[in-house]
């Protein structure tokens, strides 16, 4: 018996990566992060990403197995888009410092 039912896996750039069996453009991961950020309310993540319930249910049980390592890869996921984000920051910056 599948051990994850509705959960799939996909490899990557950045290796393997579970995703939605349905929908395997859609990471758990992403899921995940959306339903973290969303209080843990599975029905408005579900809403968010236009899936069922389920599917959402689906990823919050992989994530209580694999917690530790997706919170890793969310932390890291994180962290490089607040490394984009500050290099952003300083281009614009040295715009307006050439325009002015």
């Amino acid at each position: 018996m599948d051990e994850h039912p509705g959960i799939g896996f996909v490899n990557t750039s950045n290796g393997r990566r579970a995703v939605l069996a349905a929908r395997p453009r859609i990471q758990v991961i992403d899921l995940i992060a959306t339903w973290l950020g969303q209080r843990q309310d599975v029905a408005e993540t579900a809403r968010y990403f236009e899936l069922s319930e389920d599917d959402i249910k689906a990823a919050v049980r992989y994530y209580a197995a694999f917690k530790s390592e997706l919170d890793e890869v969310i932390r890291q996921h994180r962290d490089a888009q607040a490394n984009f984000e500050q290099v952003l920051a300083r281009r614009r910056t040295r715009a307006r410092r050439a325009t002015a």
